[in-house]
């Protein structure tokens, strides 16, 4: 316990205990002194197996390896590695340590020992959302594990559930000896909803590893199998949301739609992101925040100072099958050391079938994102469907009077909102009201990467002319695919995988770019191997 007797309201309180069970990135809040003791409380637990003088040296000669990455998880991954070395007895890693079952132990308690290593070096590419309901979906991934004896990774495979069900499915994976892995997931019907994930013993602790997006073990990646595209809304015009609720205080820095200024916190490679300088969408410029203007340490005065709320427009949903809404969000918390039990700032999404004269929660956000991150809710395991379906964006931040020195703060943004569903023909996306036209959207290669031909995708509100193009990684142009007048409705174009002179174009990143006659553009990228 450290720093007893510091706090004079509190005589029993402390400013760290390292005698804790906090792990990563689970008890982060992105304030140095609170997550610092998910490092101590292992070097503690380490102390408790050992001894102290031995946890003495290993922590003094792993600061010589300099673990201290401005990413929080390679700099617990890089403490782990350093620690491993200062307790490494004839400068050879692959036959062991001493202590490495005990260091394993110690560090995995608090999720930063051997399964955050192998967390840093998995490499996977989610798949996209099919049409295809015949052929199985390769997931492939790359692994590498702490090179030490007893260190490499056992029972490798991946868990899937369709349509938001309970019931996990299992399939192995294949290895081809070099680190990269493929499994096979079986071909679903139209309208399927897939969310997965990988798992692996990690041999050197015996634990559990779950290789998931943003290393949360409780997320999942997903994709749609046959769905169709029923409301878009890239932000870049008004489509009728509202801001303000009756249970909103924040008096300054409510919603707004425009382009955000960067916010961030420090100097040089540490600094906290408050607030990106630019929206999600690959193309335009706009989304909607909590807050636009930009600063530094003034920040404070740009972000909200309480609840607020934003709502979507009201939408029919009684002629569609399974709808999804996907949106992208970035979100940011800080807490002030010196308060005691603050507040937790939280980003949450809530979805209404009458209107808004009910509201059921759908998701809660409790921890900072390193940068724009995807939300796809089944709306149905919410709400049922109705012709007044409703979603709201709640950025809840404790109100505080004093603007330099508040109990914690935050902010939101949002982008890229898109509700996909299996309708009966062509999709047909909804007018809500003070609807502003999308003129076009452009939808992913299938499939992507490909080894040959591709189809791609896109819908257009109204009829108008455009141009559909591939560009190489330089932007130099490859083919073009579709120019000139185009219907209203979903257009499916395919590419045969040759550039303008029909040879075969070289394995590399190529980018497919949908320009309309208001000369909006729209960029896909598409992998050629």
């Amino acid at each position: 316990r450290m720093g007893t007797g510091v706090f004079a309201d509190n005589e029993n309180r402390v400013m760290r205990n390292l005698e804790n069970g906090k792990t990563y990135p689970e008890s982060m809040t992105n304030e140095a002194h609170h997550d610092g003791q998910i490092l101590s409380g292992a070097f503690w637990d380490l102390r408790k197996a050992t001894s102290l003088e031995l946890v003495r040296h290993l922590s003094h000669f792993a600061k010589y390896g300099l673990p201290d990455d401005p990413n929080d998880g390679v700099a617990f991954s890089e403490w782990f590695l350093e620690t491993l070395i200062a307790d490494d007895d004839d400068g050879d890693l692959s036959n062991g340590t001493p202590h490495a079952k005990e260091i394993a132990e110690a560090f995995g308690r608090h999720h930063i020992g051997s399964g955050l290593f192998m967390k840093d070096r998995f490499r996977h590419l989610p798949h996209e959302n099919t049409a295809d309901t015949l052929e199985p979906y390769a997931l492939e991934f790359v692994l590498q594990t702490i090179g030490i004896a007893g260190g490499g990774a056992t029972d490798l495979h991946v868990r899937y559930r369709l349509d938001g069900s309970k019931t996990e499915h299992r399939i192995e994976v294949q290895s081809d000896g070099q680190g990269e892995y493929l499994a096979m997931i079986p071909a679903q019907p139209r309208g399927t909803i897939v969310s997965y994930y990988f798992v692996a013993t990690d041999e050197l602790s015996g634990r559990e590893v779950r290789f998931t997006p943003g290393m949360h073990d409780d997320a999942v990646w997903q994709f749609l199998v046959g769905f169709d595209l029923f409301f878009v809304d890239a932000c870049e015009n008004d489509r009728g949301w509202t801001v303000g609720s009756d249970d909103d205080s924040a008096t300054r820095n409510t919603w707004e739609r425009g382009e955000p200024d960067m916010i961030r916190l420090g100097s040089g490679e540490y600094t906290y992101l408050i607030q990106p300088g630019e929206d999600h969408s690959d193309f335009g410029s706009q989304c909607y925040a909590t807050g636009l203007r930009g600063g530094s340490y003034d920040f404070v005065q740009h972000i909200p100072n309480g609840r607020c709320t934003l709502t979507s427009p009201v939408l029919d949903m009684r002629d569609i099958r399974n709808p999804v809404l996907d949106l992208w969000y970035h979100f940011h918390r800080l807490i002030n050391p010196r308060a005691e039990n603050p507040v937790m700032p939280l980003f949450t999404i809530a979805i209404s079938s009458d209107g808004g004269g009910s509201w059921t929660t759908a998701f809660v956000g409790k921890e900072s994102t390193s940068g724009f991150t995807r939300i796809r809710l089944r709306i149905e395991d919410y709400v049922e469907r109705s012709d007044a379906v409703q979603f709201r964006c709640i950025l809840d931040t404790p109100p505080y009077e004093n603007e330099w020195d508040p109990p914690a703060m935050s902010n939101a943004l949002i982008d890229d909102i898109t509700i996909y569903a299996v309708t009966d023909g062509s999709p047909t996306p909804v007018d809500p009201p003070g609807h502003v036209p999308t003129t076009a959207m452009l939808c992913d290669a299938y499939p992507n990467p490909t080894r040959g031909a591709a189809s791609i995708s896109f819908a257009v509100d109204a009829p108008q002319q455009l141009r559909l193009q591939i560009t190489d990684a330089l932007g130099r142009h490859v083919a073009t695919l579709a120019e000139g007048f185009q219907s209203q409705g979903m257009h499916t174009v395919r590419w045969n995988g040759l550039g303008a002179d029909g040879r075969p174009v070289p394995a590399g990143n190529y980018y497919i770019h949908l320009t309309t006659s208001s000369r909006e553009v729209m960029t896909r990228r598409i992998v050629v191997r």
